[in-house]
């Protein structure tokens, strides 16, 4: 009984967040040296660019997700305290963990979105005397933590399944699909410093005129994207395929494909970081130096999560699945 109440004040917490960071006015956060200001996406106008539109809208859609989470939840509540944990209760904890899904993936969506279009512009708005850059406000990372919030209590339900290992397994991958998202539409892959001033560049927008390693080595991060999307995918089908079959030898399949597309990721991200590091090492001289930014740095760590997603993968097919 005590899970239904730590899901309530998960879902209670995340929801204020969510509200908090949609409603507050400092999304963009806009400072010159001399004065800063901020501007939030409510109120919505049809005027806005559409990055910003879509954005917003993004966000707007996780409101009514948080909402539906809230009454399925005083649902799901009032089934368990007069039936315990039933096949209905299943089915509305999974309600919930589905839209705290979607309320991830939009955020994420989001937050990203705004920020690699905010990088280019500090890039382009410098006037005669001083220079514009342009940030994430607090209320895109509150709504950041509340997405983190969503995301845990996706795998409450499966707690009372008893399936520790899938519930661990969920875990990697969520870390290292965050981590693959932020390092690739994140702005500083490349790291230029002068020593009068530093810059950044991403992979992020891609533009056909680059040259061909960073094209090849962008386009190896964005096949790490789509396959973290494709994990994603298979992990719920498998975690579906577990609470109604338990471990068989079906669900061996479901995790070789996840072990198989983990180390595809593994693979490509250090492809494509060893690319780009060896190339830049060949443009540094002693009055410019070129070196990998954290974005690199960002998604080698999703690498390293998802090595972890292959092993635990492996691991959990040999030893559960008979």
């Amino acid at each position: 009984m005590s899970k239904i109440y730590i899901l309530g004040l998960l879902v209670l917490v995340a929801a204020i967040l969510n509200l908090v960071g949609v409603f507050t006015p400092c999304w963009l956060y806009a400072s010159d040296g001399f004065e800063s200001d901020c501007a939030g996406i409510v109120p919505f106008y049809s005027t806005e660019v559409a990055w910003f539109a879509a954005s917003s809208w993004l966000m707007f859609i996780t409101v009514a997700f948080t909402l539906i989470i809230i009454l399925t939840y005083f649902t799901v509540h009032a089934d368990v305290v007069r039936h315990g944990f039933s096949c209905d209760s299943r089915k509305y904890l999974r309600i919930i963990s589905g839209c705290a899904l979607m309320n991830v993936l939009l955020t994420v969506s989001a937050v990203t979105v705004i920020g690699v279009y905010l990088s280019k512009y500090s890039k382009y708005s410098d006037a005669w005397y001083y220079y514009i850059t342009y940030n994430l406000g607090y209320s895109a990372w509150i709504s950041v933590g509340a997405g983190v919030i969503f995301l845990i209590t996706i795998f409450i339900r499966t707690r009372k399944m008893s399936h520790d290992k899938l519930v661990g397994l969920g875990l990697l991958i969520a870390v290292a699909s965050i981590l693959n998202w932020v390092g690739v539409f994140t702005q500083c892959w490349l790291y230029d410093n002068d020593l009068i001033e530093q810059e950044c560049a991403g992979i992020v927008p891609f533009y056909t005129t680059e040259v061909s390693w960073l094209a090849a080595s962008s386009w190896l991060m964005f096949i790490t994207v789509a396959l973290s999307f494709i994990i994603i995918f298979i992990y719920f089908v498998t975690l579906t395929y577990i609470l109604r079959n338990g471990y068989s030898c079906g669900a061996r399949n479901y995790f070789r494909i996840i072990s198989g597309l983990a180390f595809m990721n593994v693979v490509l991200t250090i492809a494509a970081v060893s690319v780009i590091g060896v190339y830049l090492s060949k443009y540094s001289d002693f009055y410019v130096t070129f070196s990998l930014g954290y974005s690199a740095w960002i998604s080698l760590g999703s690498a390293g999560f998802f090595l972890a997603v292959f092993g635990h993968s492996i691991h959990t097919s040999h030893r559960e699945c008979k």
